[in-house]
């Protein structure tokens, strides 16, 4: 009976952490339909851009540090934890100084989440497995965004607008700090030392893994005319809704090393579910977040439906190569194709909204198949031995 409770405990773990990601995503979904409903798509677009240059910068700060800050706690490395710690601070001292000519005074405010993102010290609760408090901090960061939409729907406040995902990165940040130095009943694991090889590799694959949803976009959307670029915002903003769900769930399935069927149910599922109705229903998936959207937002949503499968596929593979100890060049192949075929894409000079998510799309496709092809090879590699 208690084996079959601690199994059972051990395969909804990542129910915690989709409840975290819930909460993040709920929130950002209200703190969106309050905005969305109030601010003009001509301001909204300006912001959503700041977010994903923000985005991109924060995954740089973190390029494989998330993961990798969680295994070195549970392996006691504590020296090259804190290497990682003072580099993540000079990387978003970095991202400030080159994002910030790059964006309108008035979006300022989103540069905060980078230096944020560099002293969270989130990684320390899900090292101890402590998926519940990381569920109750997205809450109350989560909470504090939504506070600061109704005050800037209230006001009518564009500086109230720019400041509602900077402080939930404020309260996130402040909030671990303090569940990090509080009293905990578990410990961390104990788990063997990592070779250097497989530190690199967790680097590149959470780099990869953390550029997925928005090299692209960061590159490609200054080639759009103003509309398109609109409209490409708003969609692209509901697939980062996917993507920060699939985040959470690997980050569990990450921490507690899980493999086999239990992980490819965790990632596969929620991707059906997400694109079917992005696939058939996309006016009125439309309808609930925006009151007045902008013309072709429901074909470009068809065109990303697939995104939410695709990414699911490829987490799922990077789950399997990034403690592999012959996963560095298969991830250094990869991470090189994303990036590279990323610049070759920004180098054309037209471009629409449609275009632009069919090309991220097949990108990734073909992202999945060489990882998947490159499983398959090692598997009778192996067996050949």
């Amino acid at each position: 009976m208690k084996g079959c409770c601690r199994v059972m405990a051990e395969f909804l773990a990542p129910v915690w952490m989709m409840m975290a990601t819930g909460l993040a995503r709920a929130g950002g979904l209200v703190i969106l339909l309050i905005l969305g409903r109030h601010f003009s798509a001509g301001l909204l677009a300006p912001y959503f851009n700041a977010l994903i240059m923000a985005g991109v910068g924060v995954t740089i700060i973190q390029a494989g540090c998330g993961p990798l800050l969680v295994r070195l706690a549970q392996t006691a490395q504590h020296r090259i934890l804190l290497m990682l710690l003072g580099l993540r601070l000079i990387l978003a001292g970095m991202v400030i100084v080159i994002l910030a000519p790059m964006l309108p005074l008035a979006t300022w405010p989103v540069l905060l989440m980078p230096i944020c993102a560099a002293l969270a010290p989130d990684w320390l609760m899900t090292a101890r497995l402590q998926f519940s408090r990381l569920t109750l901090l997205a809450a109350i960061a989560q909470l504090a965004g939504i506070v600061m939409a109704v005050f800037a729907v209230g006001s009518d406040s564009v500086n109230g607008l720019v400041w509602c995902a900077p402080i939930i990165s404020l309260v996130a940040c402040l909030g671990a700090g303090c569940f990090a130095v509080s009293n905990h009943p578990l410990p961390v694991p104990k788990l063997a030392p990592l070779p250097a090889r497989t530190i690199m590799t967790l680097v590149v694959m959470t780099l990869l893994a953390g550029l997925l949803p928005n090299l692209d976009i960061a590159l490609l959307a200054g080639k759009l005319s103003s509309a398109d670029h609109t409209a490409l915002m708003m969609a692209h903003r509901l697939v980062l809704l996917a993507s920060a769900l699939f985040a959470g769930i690997a980050s569990a399935l990450f921490a507690q090393k899980s493999v086999g069927w239990r992980r490819d149910i965790w990632l596969l599922l929620p991707g059906v579910l997400i694109a079917l109705p992005m696939l058939i229903l996309p006016d009125m998936v439309i309808r609930v977040i925006y009151q007045n959207p902008v013309a072709g937002l429901a074909e470009l949503l068809r065109i990303a439906s697939l995104w939410p499968l695709l990414t699911g596929f490829v987490l799922r593979q990077i789950l399997v190569w990034q403690e592999n100890p012959g996963g560095l060049w298969p991830a250094i192949a990869a991470l090189l194709l994303f990036v590279g075929g990323a610049v070759v894409l920004a180098l054309m000079p037209e471009w629409t909204a449609q275009t632009v998510l069919i090309a991220m799309t097949v990108k990734l496709g073909f992202l999945a198949a060489l990882l998947s092809l490159v499983g398959r090879f090692s598997v009778m590699q192996r067996q050949m031995a």
